[in-house]
């Protein structure tokens, strides 16, 4: 059964496209909906599988029912029912979103323009279906290649520390440096393009849990202090007085989101330091929403980079590439991340002077040492 809705004040016309559909080999139902007020309500209320609107009906104010539709019901099928006179127009309708337009003097058009919609959206749900399954294989493949990579690589690592505490030669202590080196950047690269693909697909979801923002940002400014402190770097940490202790929200994304910018910082500055502040940006019943900076005195970003610097896989000049190593997603999954916690995320940047990474993030605020429920 084929529900339909006419959206639209002629009775008769809804009866003959009805007329004409059967005779197409179609079982419908259809129901008219006179004015802008009912053609809403039944959108709501009943779930049609198409709907037929006249094109600009009397007393109707001009384009209502295709607004009304794409507020409403974008899902489903719409295609217009129009005089000679107005098929250009129906025509711009099409573009803007419409599925199709059939003339009043040619109805006997509406079974195939109907087919030829429900085969499209046949091979539409055959290639989501099939993207699905792809995706399915992808993270599969991704999941079973990054444990076979990282559990070698994991041992690598553990030898090689446990080599360098041996008694060595200076040429054996820099070979086998060299090789812990490119052994945590290859781990690393595995960690950020499995990361990358849980977003992606949209495996990734958030908690809600008590915890203690403050504990949290020392944890990310300590994991991050050795790397630092090889460079030579001083990295700091800033809370300021407005910025709430206890909230809830996902810790361990925002933990994510802080060792992609402070490691971003640490890679590409050579002298000075890194700080790493929060403060209190706005707050109201529901909740605060917090202001986060990660501040480097490294190479800097040129204007013309910064428009794609949070891109997948890009760096700011090709030649980064070449000196710091690195896939380019640490920034890409900050954002990504920063997005799906519901704030937002932009860089301030001189080349030469550093950069500013800012982003916001809104937590529900909790009473200092309330149980958590």
């Amino acid at each position: 059964m084929l529900r339909v809705l006419y959206a639209g004040s002629d009775a008769a016309a809804m009866r003959l496209s009805s007329r004409q559909l059967e005779r197409g080999g179609l079982s419908v139902a259809a129901d008219l909906a006179r004015t802008p007020e009912e053609f809403a309500i039944q959108l709501d209320n009943v779930a049609y599988d198409l709907v037929l609107a006249e094109f600009e009906p009397p007393e109707w104010p001009g384009g209502s029912a295709l607004r009304i539709w794409r507020q409403q019901a974008n899902s489903i099928p719409l295609i217009l029912v129009v005089s000679t006179a107005n098929e250009e127009e129906a025509f711009q309708c099409v573009k803007r979103g419409a599925t199709d337009y059939v003339l009043k003097t040619n109805l006997e058009r509406l079974p195939l323009a109907v087919w030829k919609m429900s085969q499209e959206r046949e091979n539409l749900i055959r290639t989501k279906e099939a993207g699905k399954t792809a995706n399915l294989a992808k993270r599969e493949f991704l999941s079973n290649m990054g444990h076979e990579l990282r559990t070698p690589l994991s041992e690598i690592i553990g030898v090689t520390e446990l080599a360098l505490e041996t008694e060595l030669t200076p040429e054996q202590r820099e070979y086998l440096g060299q090789i812990k080196r490119s052994a945590d950047v290859l781990l690393a690269t595995i960690h950020n393009i499995l990361e990358f693909s849980s977003i992606e697909t949209g495996e990734l979801g958030l908690e809600e849990i008590r915890f203690d923002l403050y504990d949290n940002l020392a944890e990310a400014a300590q994991r991050l202090a050795p790397a630092a402190r090889q460079k030579g770097l001083e990295l700091l940490l800033d809370i300021r007085p407005a910025t709430p202790r206890f909230l809830r929200g996902d810790p361990a994304q925002l933990l994510q989101i802080l060792f992609h910018l402070i490691g971003n910082a640490v890679k590409f500055t050579e002298r000075g330091e890194i700080l790493l502040q929060a403060d209190l940006e706005s707050e109201n019943e529901e909740g605060v929403l917090l202001h986060f900076l990660v501040l480097d005195t490294g190479i800097g970003i040129r204007g013309e980079e910064q428009r794609f610097i949070f891109e997948a896989f890009s760096q700011a000049d090709a030649s980064s590439t070449r000196k710091f190593s690195g896939t380019g997603l640490g920034l890409t999954i900050a954002a990504r991340l920063v997005s799906i916690m519901g704030g937002r995320i932009w860089v301030e940047s001189e080349p030469g002077r550093g950069s500013a990474f800012h982003f916001t993030a809104p937590f529900k605020r909790v009473r200092e040492g309330r149980a958590d429920l």
